[in-house]
């Protein structure tokens, strides 16, 4: 194990630090990884010191304090102006000089404390042990990057050793021969009338972005049109509406045809389905489904501007009508599909917005063979996720049921976001337990494509921006598209390298905590990707994976890298709380 000693002493403090009186402070050096598990062992530790162990970060700070006999475990926010009291000039001398409020804090007594240990897990929890004894546990999604310790008082002595621990050995293996779902691709909605709020160079920059990270689905969120005429204006911009942000301003419900036409150019493909189905395909109340097909068939024949029709329209999105309406439905929506000359148009079932739902939903159009057999893909969205997000594996029964519920129909992960209260946060720990949900999507699901809500949207009140989109506009520096937050680095570890049509094939691991997953080619094009859930490192050992002997690159997501590229050798270190995306590459998959 690596051991850093420490040894304060406030009557010989080796920092006078202004303003803060008899107060000693050892700075330790290392860079936290996103999960880990510190001890500190003390061999001096007299009744009467005091200390306060305080770990840092970008939007707050988590403090263990220790004095008489008391041990405290403290969340602070540093975020925010707000977070002052309400008139912070008139306490002046009362306040810090930063913004700062205490979010969390529970205390123990303790009789004596040989050792102390924090850990910061994939559970959004902080846990603090003295040995094996645990003292105390909170929810938390700071994230915390450094950490200091500091005494105060008079001729106050402590010392001791920062112990971190052993690193774990991976050796995983593929088996190309055991083969899963074929991929189409990732992406989400792209606001068109976000994309034209950028500059010229911000929307160069854009499909650059699109390129980069692959975001090669483009879902149509379309214009429902107006009550008094079944003709719909697809594409007209001034038919915005706001999207239910906060106070968003209209950036939604509307297609762009030349839009789509460049999504086409770059190899993409374009998905269209009704939130709401429009008020004019009812009447009395009623849903006209030959109305309804109608408008369908019309957004087919003017998609067709943008060089071909949707590659799949989706029944409903967040809504499904009965059984018995489906089987009026969905029959002749086929059946006009194919008159009309879009055979090659897929059908997807509707998606819910809860993973549970859906499986009523599937009932609905098994209820019927012919319904049934009209349906190309099974899809879904699946906010219920957000239960157990801070341990997904509690998630992984519904997920296996609705897989086996599917009868062999490939999956479409149509819409991924962060959407509950406790979770509005642009914190690293949040995308990362996104990204195992992807890795549950791809592996449990059998998902053959993943979108997430949004790939471009302009807001106003931030959290909807690292939330639900992985780009905003930036307005400041010439409105630019920037990534949103965290969220984009941990989709990109599976989008910017996982191509069209690989299949998925096994990999296994011996290491629990270390989630896997492999695609294929077919010939000598692979990819790899690796999760760290633990409080320890881990090295890779490469050698067991096809593809190895032409050597891999490899790309690393953590809090510090975003996808940035790492040299690759036959063993290569995947922090606790990181990505690791291994890759053969093949020039045909990035032309």
């Amino acid at each position: 194990m690596e051991h850093t000693h420490f040894s304060l002493d406030t009557a010989h403090p080796r920092y006078v630090i202004w303003g803060l009186g008899q107060d000693e402070r050892f700075y330790f050096s290392e860079w936290l990884p996103a999960f880990f598990s510190r001890t500190l062992t003390f061999s001096a530790l007299p009744p009467e010191s005091s200390f306060s162990w305080i770990f840092t970060g970008e939007r707050g700070r988590v403090e263990i304090r220790y004095e008489n006999k008391t041990l405290a475990l403290a969340q602070y926010y540093t975020d925010s102006f707000a977070l002052y009291p309400f008139d912070p000039e008139k306490q002046a001398g009362q306040v810090s000089r930063h913004p700062e409020k205490c979010w969390k804090e529970d205390s123990v007594s303790v009789q004596s404390l040989p050792s102390l240990t924090l850990t910061y897990d994939s559970h959004l929890r902080l846990t603090v042990f003295s040995g094996e004894a645990l003292l105390l546990s909170q929810h938390c999604t700071l994230d915390l990057n450094r950490h200091q310790l500091s005494v105060s008082g008079q001729n106050c002595f402590v010392e001791g050793d920062l112990i971190l621990p052993d690193m774990d050995f991976a050796s995983p293996a593929s088996d190309s021969s055991c083969l899963f779902q074929k991929i189409e691709g990732f992406g989400g909605i792209a606001s068109t009338p976000s994309y034209h709020m950028l500059s010229e160079k911000g929307k160069s920059l854009w499909w650059k972005y699109v390129e980069e990270y692959r975001l090669l689905i483009q879902r149509e969120y379309p214009n429902r049109g107006s009550a008094d005429s079944k003709t719909i204006p697809w594409d007209d911009p001034s038919r915005a509406v706001p999207h239910y942000y906060g106070n968003n301003f209209p950036v939604g419900e509307t297609s762009d045809f030349n839009y789509n036409r460049k999504i086409l150019e770059l190899g993409g493909c374009v998905w269209f389905e009704f939130w709401l189905y429009p008020d004019s395909s009812y009447e009395e109340r009623e849903l006209n489904v030959q109305t309804l097909v109608s408008q369908i068939l019309d957004y087919c024949r003017q998609s067709e501007k943008a060089g071909q029709p949707p590659s799949v329209v989706g029944i409903q999105n967040e809504r499904c009508e009965s059984a018995e309406t489906l089987e009026k439905l969905v029959p002749l929506l086929r059946r006009s599909l194919d008159e009309n000359g879009f055979e090659q148009v897929k059908l997807s079932t509707c998606n819910a917005s809860f993973l549970k739902e859906g499986l009523t939903y599937l009932e609905r159009f098994q209820h019927s063979r012919q319904v049934w057999e009209s349906m190309d893909y099974t899809a879904s969205n699946m906010y219920d996720y957000q239960i157990c997000f801070a341990d997904l594996e509690e998630f992984l029964p519904v997920m296996r049921q609705f897989h086996e519920k599917s009868k062999g129909l490939p999956f479409l992960s149509t819409e991924i976001a962060v959407n509950h209260c406790p979770f509005q946060e642009d914190s690293y720990h949040l995308a990362f337990n996104l990204g195992v949900f992807y890795h549950y999507n791809l592996t449990v699901l059998n998902a053959c494509a993943l979108c997430y809500c949004w790939t471009l949207m302009d807001v106003t009140e931030p959290s909807y921006g690292f939330t639900r989109t992985l780009f905003t506009v930036d307005a400041a520096h010439g409105f630019l598209p920037v990534p949103s937050g965290y969220i984009l680095r941990t989709f990109g570890a599976f989008s910017r390298h996982i191509q069209k049509n690989m299949r998925r094939i096994q990999v296994s691991c011996s290491v629990p905590g270390i989630l896997c997953s492999g695609y294929s080619d077919g010939t000598d094009g692979y990819v790899y990707l690796f999760l760290n859930q633990n409080t320890r490192n881990c090295v890779i050992q490469t050698d067991k994976l096809e593809g190895s002997g032409k050597g891999f690159q490899a790309e690393l997501c953590d809090p510090y890298h975003e996808n940035d590229a790492v040299p690759c050798s036959a063993e290569i270190q995947l922090p606790a709380g990181a990505l690791l995306t291994l890759y053969t590459r093949k020039e045909s998959f990035y032309e």
